[in-house]
């Protein structure tokens, strides 16, 4: 039997400026070693997502989807 790659995903709405994603994003991958055995993927804000890729940009198994800007200055919004 051949079981699906586990897919895990964090959706961060528009809780986090680039800085503070950063920071969460390499502290996250600290406590989290690369696995080809799954995929993490991160959903930063529009504004924080190039602060995120570059975080990330060593890491395989982790990929990245963006949040639409939205007119609220932070909070659970999708845009």
């Amino acid at each position: 039997m051949t079981f699906a790659r586990p897919f895990l995903a964090a959706n961060w709405k528009m809780n986090l400026g680039p800085t503070a994603a950063a920071t969460l994003t390499h502290d996250f991958l600290a406590q989290h070693s690369a696995r080809p055995d799954r995929t993490i993927v991160l959903f930063p804000s529009a504004l924080a997502f190039a602060a995120v890729k570059g975080a990330v940009a060593s890491r395989g198994d982790v990929r990245l989807g963006v949040q639409n800007v939205h007119a609220a200055e932070k909070g659970a919004f999708t845009g």
